[in-house]
């Protein structure tokens, strides 16, 4: 995967799986929040960002020759996701 997504890899591969990241995300989404009315920003938007997240995080970490086991890389993954980035930095605001 890591030669694949790399400089010199296939763009098409990239894509194949931002498109399975967003086919995901997508299809959870409409479990946990049905209804567009309910929704802070458009849905596409978010589904845009959360796949472009996950993806990226997962490149970083196969960049970084996958020192972190897989399992600690899907904790990670879903904390940011569960609690958001900001929370992430150990910040509180009050």
């Amino acid at each position: 995967m890591k030669v694949m997504l790399g400089p010199k890899g296939d763009p098409s591969f990239a894509q194949r799986i931002m498109t399975e990241f967003t086919t995901r995300i997508s299809s959870r989404l409409a479990l946990w929040q049905p209804s567009d009315e309910n929704m802070l920003i458009p849905r596409d938007y978010l589904i845009a960002y959360v796949s472009s997240a996950n993806f990226g995080v997962v490149k970083h970490w196969l960049e970084m020759d996958a020192k972190l086991p897989p399992e600690e890389l899907t904790l990670i993954l879903m904390r940011v996701s569960n609690l958001g980035p900001m929370t992430m930095t150990g910040l509180t605001t009050t």
